[in-house]
């Protein structure tokens, strides 16, 4: 709903440059309060949080902001809940440990099925601005997902404050020479800078610390599962604020692909189940 308010007269890169800025600013406030070092061990790290700012914030932020110039904030947030299952793929090859099992793959499979559902109607012109922008969508999701593993095997264990806040800054200097020909013909008004920056401050310092969080304590097809909740709320506020409309696909599609995501987190929630009941 944000993005969709900011887009309206801001360029997807301006927007994405408030909001990774906006998001530095609150996090650096944060270590700043609670007396963190951010830059103990940082060179060890960068490595690992240059991926991060890449693949967890430049392209997922801009290809989803870009996608909602052409297709509903809805239809975005049902896309973007397709990151666990992208997530269950690529933990097969580099997360041996957290292997989806046969149903987590039928999961991903209805899950795509879901996707097959909402772009079905637009693909009698693959080159239509709605199927490019469900794309640009579809391929945010999936580098959510890049980072969700990147994370995993990269940044173990890392404090969700300090990681959250290195993100958010080397993202800040990476989209900065993509936006700043947009700077000079942007139209920012009182609505899209703030929704900027609100989604800024808590939908990327706020959100980014608690995913962080979940990352570490859950591992990253689990932990990705929290895009889970997004769509259903993200179609009701786009119907209730910007008259978005509902059709019999739009939530044919979102049920199949929630159902696909329940599927693939089934085997792994029973097991931390399992491997938390203390022995007999």
């Amino acid at each position: 709903m944000l993005i969709k308010a900011g887009v309206a007269t801001l360029d997807p890169a301006v927007l994405v440059l408030i909001r990774t800025g906006s998001a530095s600013v609150f996090l650096l406030a944060v270590i700043l309060l609670t007396r963190r070092r951010p830059f103990g061990g940082i060179r060890r790290r960068f490595p690992g949080f240059l991926f991060m700012a890449v693949t967890g914030s430049v392209i997922p932020f801009t290809a989803i902001a870009w996608g909602e110039l052409h297709i509903s904030s809805g239809l975005a947030a049902i896309f973007n809940a397709t990151t666990p299952l992208w997530t269950a793929i690529i933990a097969y090859w580099l997360t041996p440990n957290e292997r989806p099992s046969p149903l987590n793959y039928l999961g991903v499979a209805a899950g795509f099925a879901g996707t097959g559902i909402l772009i079905a109607p637009q693909l009698g012109d693959p080159l239509h601005a709605g199927v490019l922008g469900s794309l640009a969508a579809i391929a945010g999701a999936a580098s959510y997902a890049v980072a969700a593993i990147g994370q995993r095997r990269l940044l173990p264990g890392v404090d969700p404050i300090e990681g959250s806040f290195w993100q958010m800054a080397l993202a800040t200097i990476l989209i900065l020479p993509i936006a700043a020909p947009a700077l000079t013909h942007a139209h920012p008004t009182l609505v899209s800078v703030g929704a900027s920056l609100v989604l800024g401050v808590a939908g990327s310092g706020v959100a980014s610390i608690l995913y962080y969080f979940l990352i570490n304590s859950l591992g990253a097809t689990r932990g990705a599962s929290v895009t889970f909740l997004i769509p259903v709320t993200a179609v009701f506020w786009g119907s209730l604020l910007f008259q978005e409309r509902i059709t019999l696909p739009i939530l044919g599609g979102m049920a199949v692909i929630l159902l696909g995501v329940f599927l693939t987190s089934v085997r792994r929630r029973q097991t931390a189940a399992t491997e938390a009941r203390p022995a007999a």
